[in-house]
């Protein structure tokens, strides 16, 4: 990946488009309210949290406690099932989207720190503090699950040589 101007990689060299950490970023926070009024739409039409914690790969009780602020209080009409499974469906859709943007500041914020920027710029752009820019970003990309069993795994093999 090559920088282009300060801030600013292509996030696809095949087509050659340009993002910004601040685009990135506003576009994360528009996916993550998405997310927030499809969850709250679907909990209305009669979705369980443990539908909703499958869609966003999180237990229950994680998507419960993230999101129990922002559903609105109802009474139980029952389910609409067309209701539930297309605001499951835009959940998905957009925690994917959210997941894939996520990943991609990691390869932005990178650049950018390769590029000379600090992290005051960075978090400037990102709308956040310095601390918490720091934080985030430094240590690279968090391990998916696959990747801390390989490595559990490897240190077992190790272990026993």
């Amino acid at each position: 990946m090559t920088e282009n101007a300060l801030g600013q990689v292509p996030l696809e060299p095949s087509t050659g488009r340009v993002e910004t950490l601040e685009a990135a970023a506003r576009h994360i926070r528009e996916y993550r309210g998405h997310i927030r009024e499809r969850v709250s739409d679907a909990r209305e039409a009669g979705a369980s949290w443990g539908e909703i914690a499958a869609c966003l790969r999180v237990s229950r009780q994680a998507a419960w406690r993230r999101f129990r602020q922002h559903c609105r209080n109802h009474q139980d009409p029952g389910r609409d099932e067309r209701r539930v499974e297309g605001n499951l469906r835009a959940v998905r859709h957009y925690k994917e989207r959210s997941d894939v943007l996520s990943d991609r500041m990691f390869d932005l914020v990178r650049a950018a720190r390769r590029a000379g920027r600090t992290w005051e710029e960075i978090a400037a752009e990102l709308g956040v503090s310095k601390q918490s820019a720091w934080e985030h970003y430094a240590r690279g990309r968090p391990l998916t699950p696959e990747q801390i069993a390989h490595r559990q795994y490897i240190e077992e093999v190790l272990r026993r040589d």
